[in-house]
C-alpha cells in the first residue's frame, strides 16, 4: 500500500456538498493554487478543504 494517498475532508464539507445535490446535476470543479471549489449553476460554490493523512511512500 505504498502508493495510497488518504485525505480527510473538513468537518462541514459533506453538508455543504449536500446543498449542491439535485435530481439532475452538472457540477463544475475549479482547482487552483492548492484549493478546490465545487459548484453548479443553481448553487454557490463550495470550497473543498482537506488534510493529507497519508502520502505515498515515494512522494
Amino acid at each position: 500500500m505504498r502508493n495510497v494517498t488518504v485525505w480527510s475532508l473538513g468537518e462541514n464539507i459533506a453538508a455543504e456538498l449536500g446543498s449542491l445535490a439535485e435530481r439532475t446535476m452538472r457540477l463544475q470543479c475549479t482547482v487552483q493554487d492548492g484549493e478546490a471549489w465545487l459548484g453548479s449553476a443553481e448553487a454557490d460554490a463550495v470550497k473543498i478543504e482537506w488534510t493529507v493523512l497519508k502520502a505515498p511512500a515515494n512522494a
